[in-house]
């Protein structure tokens, strides 16, 4: 494996995107706890990789790359999917024989194509409370992405590329699976210090568990979660569930603050044995296998812990890793 060194590391600019040419970096601590111990622990054999981990394994600065994305966070638009989300599934409760055209509507309504008069039409189906709740429902997340295409070549290249739709290969039947456009990251944080070198300890995870990966494509994501006094939120509203990379980091906290929960839970192919749960401090973060494998995963909701001091916000950091080219 190439070694690190903080002179490895070049930041240059091209068509107004960032190139990272660097090394990969190794632990130079051990990990909070792997696979390998998960299953002593376990008694049952898991074969697929897990990685509880701080930052601090690969020499990075929690308090440095909190600082450096601290205006950024504070600027992160709301996610209107997941509003749009639980105004569909509270239409879909009271109308459970929606025709095929209503639920291409709602679809549509989904992406953003058309105005909340698509969805005022099913009101008189709904009780007085559900009327009264649709269009109450607020948003609580916070969401930016990055995506970069990562070469492990003679000489290791993370390029910051242009961001697409997301679409999660999680089935037809999720609505996951359809398209969504996010904004992008600010460019000051995708520039900072810190995360270049958050990038290159996800690579180095990466390049660990699958030696002979010689491409990758990242797309980060950039979360803030928002509870509420008496509404709670949760960065898995879909339950225990994959996300449709062949690895992911589900959650690199970077600020928990006036909360109780959030607690990160890694699941067996029974998706109810649970193999680790740990409730993430700053700084740490869950690497495992993702599609394909045997792991699922989720995490437990947050709330308000003292509402005198009001709303509560949980601050990560997630990736998403697909494998484009082996050897």
């Amino acid at each position: 494996m190439m070694h690190s060194s903080k002179n490895s590391i070049e930041i240059g600019r091209e068509l107004d995107r960032s190139v990272v040419i660097g090394s990969l970096p190794e632990a130079t601590q051990g990990f909070i706890t792997t696979d390998q111990e998960l299953s002593a622990q376990n008694r049952v054999r898991i074969e697929a990789p897990i990685r509880l981990f701080d930052l601090d394994t690969f020499g990075v600065s929690t308090t440095a790359l909190r600082r450096q994305l601290a205006e950024s966070y504070a600027s992160l638009p709301w996610d209107e999917y997941d509003v749009r989300r639980e105004q569909i599934q509270l239409i879909r409760n009271s109308y459970p024989n929606l025709s095929s055209e209503d639920e291409q509507q709602l679809i549509s309504y989904y992406r953003g194509e058309s105005s909340r008069a698509a969805i005022a039409i099913y009101l008189n189906g709904l009780s007085p409370q559900d009327q009264s709740a649709l269009f109450q429902i607020q948003p609580y997340r916070r969401k930016a992405i990055s995506q970069f295409s990562v070469k492990f070549d003679d000489q290791l290249t993370i390029e910051q590329i242009p961001v697409k739709p997301v679409v999660q290969e999680v089935g037809v039947q999720d609505i996951r699976s359809i398209a969504r456009s996010y904004p992008e990251m600010n460019s000051d944080a995708v520039t900072a210090p810190e995360f270049t070198k958050t990038l290159l300890a996800l690579a180095s995870m990466v390049k660990s568990v699958d030696p002979l990966v010689s491409e990758i494509e990242l797309t980060a994501w950039q979360v803030s979660i928002v509870a509420r006094q008496r509404q709670a939120a949760s960065n898995s509203p879909e339950g225990i569930h994959q996300d449709g990379a062949d690895y992911i980091i589900s959650a690199l906290v970077l600020d928990r603050s006036n909360i109780t929960g959030g607690n990160s839970r890694v699941f067996g192919p029974d998706k109810s044995t649970k193999y680790l749960e740990h409730t993430l401090v700053p700084g740490q973060g869950i690497f495992q296998a993702d599609s394909g494998s045997a792991l699922w995963h989720d995490v437990t909701p947050i709330a308000v812990a003292d509402p005198s001091r009001g709303e509560g916000m949980r601050s990560i950091l997630g990736f998403d890793v697909r494998v484009v080219r082996r050897g």
